[in-house]
């Protein structure tokens, strides 16, 4: 079983609610994820009022919360994990070759 699928399964078991959430719930719960990460990172370099130790396990807490949300919002927008992966391979070969097409004209090489 994929980590994917244990999220999904175990919202299923335990949050018989969780499909009938709208987007919009899903995107605010994982911009509230989001901004724990920055309060624990700021926090970590010294930053705010309220000084407390903070780990890098800490900050890796929060960031599982977002993989739970970002897949739980997938979810409800009918991408599943399948579907994920191949979006996220085409991306990074976007992102590849407009990189290397970026470093080929910065060095004077482009075609």
């Amino acid at each position: 079983m994929t980590l994917w699928q244990s999220i999904v399964g175990f919202n299923d078991r335990f949050f018989t609610w969780w499909r009938e959430r709208t987007l919009l719930y899903w995107s605010n719960a994982l911009a509230g994820e989001v901004g724990e990460i920055c309060g624990k990172v700021k926090r970590l370099i010294g930053g705010g009022t309220n000084k407390y130790p903070v780990t890098a396990e800490d900050i890796v807490e929060e960031c599982v919360d977002t993989y739970i949300y970002m897949v739980l919002l997938c979810e409800c927008l009918g991408i599943h994990e399948r579907d994920f992966k191949r979006i996220a391979e085409n991306k990074l070969d976007v992102l590849a070759e407009r990189l290397t097409a970026k470093t080929l004209r910065e060095a004077g090489l482009e075609k």
